[in-house]
């Protein structure tokens, strides 16, 4: 299927962008995080992306992975908006590639 990317950043904080890559089915194969933001427990961020493995992308609650993944990382750099504004983009973003509805919540 392909790569699926969203990004975002508010005045002041961080960049963070969130790569999926996605099989003909949209079912996610890897993710990854990008940016410039910091994390203190990077490993549980890596845990957390590789969780995302084997999810079909239309049917994560994108809101409450990235809240999970933030609070379980000690993601900072980033406010709770930009996490919620790059929720509605990954939904956006698997909606248009997947052709089906994604959570945002």
């Amino acid at each position: 299927m392909g790569v699926i990317e969203a990004s975002a950043k508010r005045k002041g904080e961080k960049v963070i962008m969130i790569r999926l890559v996605l099989n003909e089915k949209c079912v996610i194969e890897s993710a990854e995080a990008l940016g410039d933001f910091f994390a203190t427990n990077p490993e549980a961020l890596e845990e957390m992306l590789r969780s995302l493995a084997g999810a079909r992308a239309a049917n994560v609650e994108w809101r409450e992975f990235l809240k999970d993944m933030a609070r379980a990382s000690g993601l900072y750099g980033v406010s709770r908006e930009t996490l919620d504004s790059l929720a509605v983009k990954l939904a956006e973003e698997v909606s248009r590639v997947c052709g089906e509805g994604a959570a945002v919540e």
